[in-house]
């Protein structure tokens, strides 16, 4: 995919060189496929058993802001 305004290319962690960067909807994916759920009639719990880099280990942040545009890794309802 191209670099746009909706999904912009990132640098989330401290990896550099083209291992750095990473477009904002692939990463939003993968976080995506390794999100953990518990549900209750009173209660939802979302989790991941880690929320950082594979390779550097840096925690991702939450939010991206790029070009004074805001970009979440997580959309809670």
């Amino acid at each position: 995919p191209e670099s746009c305004i909706d999904n912009p290319l990132i640098v989330p962690c401290k990896c550099s060189g083209s291992v750095g960067f990473i477009h904002y909807d692939c990463l939003k994916n993968w976080l995506g496929s390794k999100l953990q759920k518990k549900e209750t009639n009173e209660l939802t719990s979302l989790f991941w058993k880690t929320f950082e880099c594979e390779i550097c280990k840096s925690a991702y942040p939450y939010l991206f802001k790029v070009n004074q545009k805001v970009y979440k890794l997580v959309d809670i309802q």
